[in-house]
């Protein structure tokens, strides 16, 4: 990073809303003077937890199991220092009498170099440092950082505004993280091949803590600042330059700002899921031709994403995408609604207004007493500049917005969580602030403790509350405790995302499944009509492939749900789960098309979406022989609509 600031056409941007960032730095407001100018609801307080000089350049933010508050600083930004120390750090910030202000900052760690992203867990901090992944851990009970690990390496620095960043822990007991375009990594732990590495360049990448696997989770979009999970596990990111929001399934291919996805076969892209662009706290419907909204242009540079589940705020905004607007000075929020197997998200009323140019907030997170906390960069720079001399690194900002519609009251001290006993924190799951139940699962994950199994089963099975269901199976997953046996009775569950997350959970046993389970996957690729479900089964088809699995049959079940046909993602994503088998198996795949295409009714998404795509993939260079057998296919399909299409794929290869 700094992530968040847009290289191209910002100068244009910032002198067309006629903004000024030349204000000498002794005119900046303190950080407490920057809080009483901001406008938020009625009812909502801002605080200035900390500033200037406790923290500065913060560009990450994540909370221990005491709440206290791990804020990594990055003055090092933008250039690597030449030498292997650097000048970030990782400071803790904690409010040890409840007025909502840090009165206690001590350092964890010094001499990072570049670093951008930062999350608590497994007893240390994992930090994102290009090239390297690392895990920071205090062994001697001093509070400060004397043990450093190299978990993964291999990432680049071509953008150091697009480096690894915005770790979040995911339900499912992964380390999730975002990567920019126009930076090019290719990881594995200290040691890989260059051939046995993953390579990324745009999309969302995951880590898991104990099995030490890395995987890329869903490529594309541009330089993504900001990631978060909905009450189902549902993924969504923030980012600059392209439409500012996707909702990201595992194995998705994404629009994308530059560049290729890795696969080159897969003849199409996900887009964004947002119907509309703000413009400097301002929005405009996408397809909105008023030259008076598109004259200034950029203003959908997008940093942080925090989906609100604190449980502390009024109802209405419970469950909405909160987002930094870089060039607004503001926080927008946008409104999610269900889609077909994806979503809408729609243009909410903005939640906070700096009223300050300066205003740069990086990331966004849930307190544990349901507030939001905010980190300022504060800069009069918004514009990515690879010269070091024009970056303020004098200041710095943490704001925590409270609600309370009378009188502020003090926050309460947070107990050390990790001095619960498993089933205390089992109950935790239940807590209505998202804070205290992903606390639980991380905890629980940490300690592997297989004697809450039974309880975790049980809520899984018999609770009342949905969410709770879901959240009992993340756990009984993360403690280790979820298997076939489980997973094929929650094939059956009359919950859809339980469903879904039994199919997702199944693809993540990274083992050849048992034939009764195969069998009801099959089953379920027939019968299912949730498009959630759906979803989760092309996806898992990916990973399945990878671990040997012969896929043919789901992907080809799958195929037969025309009802999909205009879904936003399903198209794709089926096409996805059945593309690798097609090659591998060329013939069979044109005689099981004949068969299905020239039944009637003809399945809509096999006939136009699948069909063309088909041919196209044997097509791609392919003798003439094999040419031969696809024209005589074409000419023995019935439908002249389907015989185009296929003719349309062969002219597309």
């Amino acid at each position: 990073m700094n992530t968040t600031r847009i290289a191209l056409g910002c100068w244009l941007v910032l002198a067309l809303t006629g903004l000024s960032f030349s204000e000498p730095k002794s005119r900046f407001p303190s950080g407490n003077e920057a809080a009483a100018r901001m406008t938020v609801p009625p009812g909502f307080h801002v605080k200035c937890f900390a500033s200037e000089p406790d923290v500065l350049n913060p560009i990450g933010i994540d909370f221990d199991h005491r709440g206290r508050v791990y804020v990594l600083e990055c003055l090092q930004y933008p250039r690597k220092a030449k030498g292997p120390r650097g000048a970030d750090r990782i400071r803790v910030y904690e409010d040890t009498d409840g007025d909502h202000v840090a009165d206690k900052v001590t350092t964890f760690a010094e001499g990072l170099n570049l670093a951008t992203g930062i999350a608590y867990g497994f007893g240390g901090v994992f930090v994102g440092q290009a090239p390297e992944l690392l895990f920071l851990q205090d062994t001697d009970g001093d509070g400060k950082a004397d043990k450093r690990t190299v978990l993964l390496d291999g990432w680049g620095l071509h953008d150091t505004h697009e480096l690894l960043n915005s770790f979040i822990w995911g339900p499912d007991g992964w380390l999730y993280g975002c990567h920019g375009v126009f930076t090019h990594s290719r990881v594995g732990r200290p040691g890989t091949p260059a051939n046995q590495r993953v390579p990324i360049n745009a999309g969302i990448w995951r880590y898991h803590p104990q099995t030490r696997r890395f995987e890329v989770f869903a490529e594309g979009t541009s330089n993504p600042w900001g990631f978060d999970f909905d009450e189902h596990g549902a993924g969504f990111l923030t980012c600059c330059v392209i439409p500012h929001l996707f909702h990201m399934s595992p194995g998705g291919l994404y629009i994308r700002q530059a560049g290729q996805n890795f696969n080159p076969y897969a003849y199409g892209q996900i887009r964004e899921i947002c119907d509309h662009v703000h413009y400097f706290g301002s929005h405009s419907h996408i397809g909105n031709k008023d030259p008076r909204r598109f004259a200034v242009g950029g203003g959908h540079a997008h940093a942080g994403c925090l989906i609100y589940q604190g449980g502390a705020f009024p109802k209405e905004w419970h469950g909405r995408i909160f987002m930094h607007n870089l060039h607004g000075a503001r926080i927008n929020t946008d409104i999610l609604k269900k889609n077909g197997s994806t979503y809408v998200g729609s243009h909410g009323p903005d939640f906070l207004v700096a009223n300050d140019p300066n205003f740069r907030a990086i990331q966004l997170r849930t307190g544990p007493d349901g507030s939001i906390y905010m980190i300022d960069w504060y800069d009069p720079q918004i514009c990515h500049n690879t010269d070091p001399a024009i970056w303020d690194r004098d200041h710095g900002r943490i704001y925590k917005v409270v609600y309370n519609p009378n009188k502020l009251r003090p926050a309460r001290a947070v107990p050390n969580l990790s001095k619960l006993t498993s089933s205390e924190l089992v109950q935790l799951l239940n807590h209505r602030n998202s804070w205290w139940w992903r606390k639980a699962l991380l905890i629980l994950q940490e300690r592997g403790d297989r004697s809450v199994t039974g309880e975790l089963e049980r809520l899984v099975f018999s609770a009342s509350d949905p969410s709770l269901r879901l959240r009992a199976l993340w756990a009984l997953n993360n403690v280790g405790g979820f298997d076939e046996e489980i997973g094929r009775r929650l094939l059956q569950s009359d919950d859809a995302w339980l469903r879904a997350w039994s199919v997702r959970l199944l693809a993540q046993l990274y083992h050849r499944l048992d034939g009764a389970t195969w069998a009801d996957l099959e089953t379920l690729a027939t019968n299912e009509d949730n498009p959630i479900v759906l979803l989760q089964l092309a996806s898992a088809c990916q990973k399945w492939h990878r671990t040997g699995h012969d896929t043919t049959g789901i992907s080809r079940r799958l195929s037969l749900h025309s009802e999909v046909l205009n879904d936003p993602a399903l198209p794709l994503m089926i096409w996805l789960a059945m593309e690798p088998n097609v090659p591998t198996k060329p013939k069979e795949t044109l005689s099981w098309l004949a068969t299905a295409v020239n039944r009637e009714p003809i399945p809509s998404l096999l006939r136009s979406y699948i069909l063309p795509r088909v041919v196209r993939r044997l097509a791609t260079g392919a003798d003439r022989s094999r040419l031969a057998e696809i024209l005589r296919f074409l000419e023995d399909l019935r439908s002249a609509e389907a015989r185009i299409a296929g003719l349309d794929g062969m002219l597309e290869a």
